[in-house]
Order: C-alpha cells, then sequence, then structure tokens
C-alpha cells in the first residue's frame, strides 16, 4: 500500500472505487477494515498463476472469524457451477479474488447504487460477461463475525436482501 485516505465519501463501493481507481498492480484485491489475508495467501496464489495464467480472477476459500480472531468455520468454494452462480449470485468473496486490473477497465467498478451486496453484483457482473474465473484449494483471507456489522443487523437484512435480489 502506497496511499492512505481518510475522508468523507458516498459510502462503501465509492470508497472501494476510489482505491481501486489507485491501483496500478496487473492484479487488484480489496479487504474491509477487519478482514486479514492468511500468512500464505499470495504464495499460493502466485504458484497457481504461474501454473495457469489465463483467468481473469482468481478466486480462494476464506475462513469467518471471531471477533477476537478465532476462526469459526470455512467456506470452500469449487468451479464455477453456472446454476448457482445465476441463483445465488455468490461466485466468491472479494477477501479471496485476485482480479485483473484490466477487468475493471473493461466492465467497470463496484455499482455506487448498492450499499450491501455491491460484492455479489460486481462478481455477478463479470460472470455473465464471460470473464474467466479460477478457483485455487487455499484459504486466503478471513473475515470476521460481526454482530453491529452493516449486514448482520436486524433493520439490515432486508435491505441486503432487495439488493441481492436486484
Amino acid at each position: 500500500m502506497t496511499r492512505f485516505i481518510c475522508e468523507m465519501d458516498e459510502g462503501q463501493s465509492y470508497a472501494v472505487n476510489k482505491g481501486l481507481s489507485h491501483a496500478t498492480g496487473e492484479f487488484v484485491l480489496w479487504q474491509k477494515a477487519d478482514d486479514v489475508f492468511f500468512p500464505t495467501a499470495f504464495s499460493a496464489f502466485i504458484d497457481v498463476y504461474n501454473k495457469n495464467s489465463s483467468a481473469d480472477v482468481y478466486f480462494g476459500d476464506i475462513a469467518l472469524l471471531s471477533i477476537d480472531g478465532r476462526e469459526l468455520w470455512r467456506r470452500y468454494y469449487t468451479n464455477i457451477d453456472p446454476l448457482i452462480a445465476n441463483y445465488h449470485g455468490l461466485i466468491c468473496n472479494n477477501q479471496a479474488a485476485f482480479i485483473r486490473r484490466e477487468v475493471l477497465d473493461r466492465y467497470g467498478f463496484l455499482d455506487k447504487s448498492f450499499h450491501y451486496a455491491m460484492d455479489r453484483e460486481f462478481f455477478l457482473r463479470l460472470y455473465r460477461n464471460r470473464v474467466k474465473f479460477m478457483h485455487f484449494d487455499h484459504v486466503v483471507a478471513g473475515f470476521r463475525h460481526q454482530p453491529e456489522s452493516k449486514t448482520e443487523t436486524p433493520e439490515n437484512v432486508e435491505k441486503w436482501a432487495r439488493e441481492h435480489r436486484k
């Protein structure tokens, strides 16, 4: 990371987009404030990429962490099943996705009108545009279960569900 910006903005999607727009590498990825990369995340990605560099999005598996950092469970993915992708929409988690920078230039950044399911909409848009995804079998990142996070509180669950159905 070469830049840190802290300012009022138009919401989470706007802030992520701003960060991604400053990214200069061949691949980009983003984490939220309390998400973590596991120690071998980048070496696992590099190993997979060196064996097969044809994908546009590489994604690994994730772990759900307690507030104090204990691992609660893991979410294991497989290569994308079209029925599940179109019905459920959760192709992968942003915490474990390595995205070619040129994909953003071609298909756009996060949709700023989404405030809860922006990553779901983004990855589903890429999938529907036939961007090539490749799963690799490695737990890359963890995200903390925060009972007060905006997608966990009862008053926001319906808002998330409405965006999920868009």
